[in-house]
């Protein structure tokens, strides 16, 4: 009985990846919300770099040298709302890219499993990364309130 084959073997590898995250970080820039997190950042950066962290996890190349999720994202305030919009968004843009349903599923539960590192119950929550930055905590422009 062989190995079973990697997830990112399974979605098509690389060139999967890059679509879905180009679909994804599209609707990301340009949502009246989650977008604001991302005013200032090259799209395609980010776009390369979650390719690669998302093709390490998922059983491919380890190319990924950025900082682990919690790291990356200590200084943001991302409520439960928050995440599950954006999981809302991968699920549209894995659809988008074709990807057939069991192989989406099992995507969407890997992703969801980083909520724990990058969830927070409150701005309190928030660590500095570093001196000059500050912590990032965002109002939801649609209703004049952040969640939480």
């Amino acid at each position: 009985m062989g190995t079973p084959r990697t997830l990112y073997a399974r979605l098509g590898g690389h060139a999967t990846l890059e679509r879905v995250h180009k679909f994804f970080y599209d609707e990301l820039f340009e949502h009246p919300w989650l977008g604001l997190f991302f005013e200032g950042i090259d799209q395609q950066h980010i776009e390369d770099q979650q390719t690669a962290f998302m093709a390490a996890v998922m059983g491919g190349p380890k190319r990924y040298v950025g900082q682990s999720p919690k790291a990356a994202h200590q200084h943001m305030f991302v409520s439960r709302e928050l995440f599950d919009l954006r999981n809302d968004v991968l699920a549209r843009a894995i659809e988008r890219a074709g990807v057939p349903v069991e192989l989406a599923v099992e995507w969407l539960t890997l992703d969801r499993n980083f909520a724990k590192a990058i969830v927070k119950d409150s701005v309190a929550d928030c660590e500095q990364r570093y001196v000059f930055e500050p912590i990032v905590a965002i109002d939801d422009p649609r209703r004049g309130r952040r969640a939480g």
